[in-house]
């Protein structure tokens, strides 16, 4: 799914970002819906990366839109309401999933997104806003690059937690710090970049972006070892370890509306650092 983040935001310019997130959307649904109907591991990994596929589609613009349907002034808004349905999701999301696995088997885990993103497309296609493309070319040197260094990136560290041979991780490293090189030098040449390195000029944008990032880093790392822990260390079942993890997420709900207005009337930084010292 990280791979394509980059060359779907470009392709978004050409193809309009509407078209893009209905592809996504689409493609989602009826991957769930094939790994729903699965009957093997092989089958139901195939079923898994078209989904990644369809959800980097949508991700790879879902805040863009959001300058294209709100003002300005509802911006922070805006932002608060889409903290606020993510936080809703991952507090509902492992408390059903338990429910879930209590009383049916694992396939119903993917057959429940086929009804909810039904719905979600049909909402998503009578109110997106329609806009003009871009006219011009796509960097699809960038586009190959960006492909191979974030892949290359996440298989090296995969072969790192499963205690590889050091030449199979390190070579992996090597190829995505190659192919970094190359993506930062295609992007200074290229006439319509994926990512214009221009944007990193401001300091203020460059340490929010870092800050971001090592942050979901964190809250990732948190949440997949914590699900091991408890099952396996501390005997929880599945149900049990949902409701774990569930204050946390709807304290997350309950605050992400009302901290959407504050960018907008206090200093923007205050609430994201209190967050992250916390």
């Amino acid at each position: 799914m990280c791979g394509f983040l980059l060359v779907f935001a470009g392709v978004s310019e050409l193809i309009t970002r509407r078209r893009l997130y209905l592809f996504g959307l689409a493609t989602f649904v009826a991957a769930a819906l094939g790994a729903a109907l699965s009957r093997n591991l092989e089958t139901l990994l195939v079923f898994r990366a078209f989904q990644g596929l369809g959800a980097a589609a949508t991700l790879s613009i879902g805040p863009s839109l959001y300058r294209a349907i709100f003002p300005s002034r509802l911006l922070g808004s805006a932002l608060g309401l889409s903290a606020l349905v993510v936080a809703g999701g991952y507090a509902a999301g492992p408390t059903l999933s338990g429910v879930i696995l209590s009383f049916a088997d694992w396939p119903w885990l993917f057959a429940l997104n086929v009804p909810l993103g039904l719905c979600s497309l049909w909402l998503a296609k009578r109110a997106l806003p329609r806009e003009a493309p871009r006219k011009g070319s796509f960097d699809v040197a960038g586009a190959l690059l960006s492909i191979v260094m974030l892949a290359s990136f996440f298989i090296a560290m995969d072969a790192v937690s499963h205690a590889a041979p050091i030449w199979q991780s390190g070579g992996w490293a090597l190829l995505a710090v190659l192919a970094c090189a190359g993506f930062i030098a295609r992007q200074r040449r290229a006439p319509y970049p994926l990512l214009p390195l221009s944007v990193f000029a401001e300091l203020r944008f460059t340490l929010a972006v870092s800050a971001s990032g090592l942050a979901f880093i964190g809250q990732g790392l948190t949440f997949v070892a914590l699900s091991f822990f408890y099952q396996e260390q501390m005997g929880f079942s599945p149900l049990e370890t949902a409701w774990l993890f569930t204050p946390g997420h709807w304290l997350s709900c309950s605050l992400a509306l009302s901290r959407g207005a504050w960018p907008t009337v206090l200093i923007p930084v205050f609430s994201p650092a209190r967050g992250l010292a916390y």
